[in-house]
């Protein structure tokens, strides 16, 4: 949601926008120290939050499942393992970016 809009979802939406702002500001701000600053927007994650969520939501799964190319959430490795990416000399070029973790979900979204 921190790159694409919602219906609806104002009160959500925003924050994320926000965040982009705050990365792209501070990437900026920081290069004189060599320091790069980027963001990570995964879609939904395997942790202890979704699952407390899918106790309240039953269906919420499902609809993951339905929304998702591959037809399942990401496993939070899957996350650590971007994140060791844009933390390694491999992505020193990276500066000020939003990487979509989210097996193809932003281009589903809003079609459904």
């Amino acid at each position: 949601m921190s790159l694409i809009g919602n219906r609806g979802k104002l009160p959500y939406v925003a924050p994320k926008h926000a965040v982009m702002g705050m990365t792209k500001t501070a990437a900026l701000d920081n290069t004189t120290h060599h320091i790069r600053v980027n963001a990570i927007c995964p879609a939904w994650v395997g942790t202890s939050i979704m699952a407390r969520d899918f106790a309240k939501q039953p269906e919420l799964e499902k609809i993951i499942r339905a929304v998702s190319p591959v037809g399942r959430m990401a496993a939070p490795e899957e996350i650590g393992d971007v994140i060791v990416f844009l933390s390694s000399a491999s992505a020193s070029y990276i500066n000020s970016q939003a990487l979509i973790v989210d097996a193809g979900v932003s281009l589903t979204i809003n079609r459904m």
